[in-house]
């Protein structure tokens, strides 16, 4: 048997292949690392909103009208999943119009990327109204 009818690949274009399914594994990867953060990312945001949320219904809920300008430049913290949410408060009375208070949360908590912490946020604006009596 002669070298020149032997089958089969050569070295050259095996290694040509190795390398192309090297590249495509590691970009395969980072896709999904890309993703997954994404994912992550996207959760925090899921929670920050329902933080906003129940600080919203808990403020129409429990506190009286005459007490919101209180709230004004306070602080509350949450944890939901592990992650601390701080939600701050800032008041406008009278504002839009009389006897409406405008109340603005906004919601910060970091968010591990890679060896650094990066700070996120999320804002909800909403009114509240003195009630009138009916007569």
């Amino acid at each position: 048997m002669r070298l020149s009818d032997a089958r089969g690949f050569t070295l050259l274009e095996v290694l040509v292949a190795a390398s192309l399914l090297i590249v495509v594994f590691f970009g395969l990867t980072e896709v999904f690392t890309r993703a997954r953060r994404q994912i992550g990312f996207e959760e925090d945001r899921r929670r920050a909103t329902a933080v906003l949320q129940d600080r919203i219904e808990t403020l129409r809920d429990r506190v009286a009208y005459e007490r919101l300008p209180a709230l004004g430049g306070r602080d509350t913290t949450y944890v939901r999943g592990g992650r601390r949410f701080r939600v701050s408060h800032a008041v406008a009375v009278d504002s839009p119009e009389p006897q409406t208070t405008t109340v603005t949360l906004d919601v910060s908590w970091s968010t591990p990327v890679g060896a650094r912490e990066i700070e996120r946020s999320l804002s909800a604006t909403t009114l509240f109204g003195r009630g009138v009596p009916w007569e």
